[in-house]
């Protein structure tokens, strides 16, 4: 539901039980786990500084969901498996998890037809 009304380039899903951060980069999207990779904490965007944030240790990452956060060595945010229609409809399967190592532009899925729409101003 979000890409009809991209105000930036993250969307939080609408879904209470999916929990995920679908965020649109030059190299495709990316489905975030909405979940801290330190002490699972819920992340909140925090649009003003462009970075993921979780309140209970000051865990702070990246829109690829690399830390930057002062606690060295935290793994990169889980991804969710995303797909796009041939109607540009991102379809993303919140039941699934993959554990990352690293940030790699591969893992970005690129984008198709409607889903390459420029966001709102």
């Amino acid at each position: 539901r979000c890409l009809s009304d991209w105000s930036s380039d993250v969307c939080s899903s609408d879904l209470k039980e999916a929990q995920f951060y679908l965020v649109r980069r030059p190299e495709g999207f990316l489905a975030l786990s909405h979940w801290c990779t330190h002490m699972n904490g819920e992340l909140k965007w925090r649009p003003e500084h462009w970075s993921f944030y979780c309140p209970f240790h000051k865990a702070t990452y990246t829109r690829t969901g690399e830390s930057i956060s002062h606690m060295k060595g935290l793994p990169p945010l889980r991804l969710h498996p995303v797909e796009i229609g041939d109607d540009g409809h991102v379809l993303v399967n919140s039941n699934e998890l993959i554990i990352r190592k690293d940030w790699k532009p591969e893992q970005a899925v690129p984008c198709a037809g409607a889903a390459c729409a420029a966001p709102a101003q």
